[in-house]
C-alpha cells in the first residue's frame, strides 16, 4: 500500500505540472519520533484552499478539465488511515503544493499530528 500511495501521488503532481517543472519526493521521521512522513511535492499551481480537505473524497478532482477518475488521491488517504495514518495536502515554500502521508511507527492506533 506504500508504494501505491507514493505512487499515486507521483502521478497526481505528474498530472498537474508542467513537464519541465520539479517533483521532489522524499521520507523523513516526524519530529517525535513516532512515525514517518512522506513527502511529495511539485513546483506547480499548487491546491486552491477551498479543495485542500475534499481533494481526498473520491471521485474528487483538483478541476473539471482534469484528467482521471478522481480515484487516486482517495486511495492516499485511505491507505494510510489503514495503517493508522493520514494524508494532507499543504502549500509549498516558494509555490506548488506538498502532500503529506503520516504513518505511524507502530501501526494502526498510534498518535496522528496535526497539519
Amino acid at each position: 500500500m506504500v508504494e501505491r500511495m507514493v505512487e499515486n501521488l507521483v502521478r497526481n503532481a505528474a498530472k498537474h505540472t508542467s513537464p519541465d517543472a520539479p517533483i521532489w519526493v522524499h521520507v523523513r521521521m516526524d519530529a517525535d519520533g513516532d512515525g514517518v512522513v512522506i513527502g511529495v511535492d511539485d513546483g506547480g499551481r499548487g491546491v486552491p484552499d477551498e479543495l485542500k480537505e475534499c481533494i481526498f473524497e473520491p471521485f474528487r478532482r483538483g478541476s473539471s478539465t482534469a484528467e482521471g477518475s478522481g480515484i487516486g488521491l482517495s486511495l492516499v488517504a485511505r491507505f494510510a488511515s489503514l495503517h493508522g495514518g493520514r494524508a494532507w495536502v499543504e502549500d509549498r515554500v516558494g509555490g506548488g503544493a506538498a502532500f503529506r502521508v503520516w504513518l505511524p511507527r507502530s501501526g494502526p492506533g498510534g498518535r496522528h499530528p496535526s497539519p
